[in-house]
């Protein structure tokens, strides 16, 4: 069940906490040079609701041209009535369109361009193929050192499209690159979170000999049906179809106003728009 969320009179604002635990699963660390491409499973937890933990599995796959980060939706094991139980300010929407739920972030690591395939499933209802150069993330770099799995890692912060985000990376696999949209790093991210607890990534095993188990170009040109769209484009096209249905909405109710919130989004604002209530 994918859910629609949205505050009813007033705005508000879902804050999670989670603490995020050191990795113990197993780590392959043959690091041989002549390999080309690398593979990291991450769990990947959203907490838009206090309570309430959404755990799905994100795959990255980095080789000397392109790195690819898909992420597997797992259907939530909450109702609607469960949601709404915890808060009587929530509103939710069934929808119908889990099976169409879909994630793939392509960068093309030469060339500098990210490209997100998705399925927006709240008011647009279209696959999408969302272009834009790889983002600039501006990271602090912190003294702070720890092991995760085989690999040392020190961490780092950065303020991103509204969200501050830490994360350790380990210079021991100088791959600038990591789940998401995360990049810029002397080394590969195996750990990340935004401090207000809504998302976090963390690495369960990280494998690089597997020339033979993934086909770069297959998976980045088998993509026909996605509409190709600039972030800038795509972002103003999902604001004015959110505030059509909510003046929908309101002209229908009857002392009842209906906004939507995208404080809960990865990226609430960006380089042009700081409005996150609709």
């Amino acid at each position: 069940m994918n859910t629609m969320f949205f505050s009813i009179a007033a705005l508000f604002y879902f804050q999670g906490i989670y603490a995020q635990k050191s990795i113990e699963g197993s780590f392959l660390s043959d690091k041989k040079a002549t390999e080309k491409i690398w593979k990291i499973e991450y769990k990947e937890i959203s907490i838009y609701t206090p309570g309430f933990i959404n755990e799905d599995k994100a795959t990255l796959y980095i080789s000397d041209d392109y790195s690819f980060c898909k992420t597997e939706f797992k259907e939530s094991a909450y109702s609607a009535e469960d949601l709404m139980a915890s808060d009587d300010s929530i509103l939710v929407i069934d929808d119908d369109n889990f099976d169409e739920s879909f994630n793939e972030i392509v960068v093309n690591r030469n060339e500098k361009t990210l490209t997100e395939y998705l399925f927006e499933d709240m008011v647009l209802k279209n696959k999408f193929a969302v272009e834009e150069s790889l983002p600039e993330m501006k990271w602090e770099l912190l003294e702070e050192k720890k092991r995760i799995g085989n690999y040392n890692c020190e961490k780092a912060k950065t303020v991103f499209r509204g969200r501050m985000y830490e994360v350790w990376y380990t210079p021991e696999i100088p791959l600038s690159s990591g789940p998401w949209k995360f990049n810029g790093l002397p080394g590969l991210v195996l750990s990340a979170r935004d401090i207000q607890g809504i998302y976090s990534w963390a690495a369960i095993s990280v494998t690089n000999h597997v020339e033979e188990e993934f086909d770069f170009l297959k998976n980045i040109n088998n993509k026909p049906d996605f509409t190709k769209i600039s972030y800038r484009d795509y972002d103003k096209k999902v604001v004015a179809a959110h505030k059509d249905r909510n003046r929908v909405f309101n002209t229908r109710a009857e002392g009842v106003m209906i906004t939507t919130t995208v404080g809960t989004k990865r990226e609430p604002i960006n380089e042009w728009r700081t409005e996150t209530e609709f």
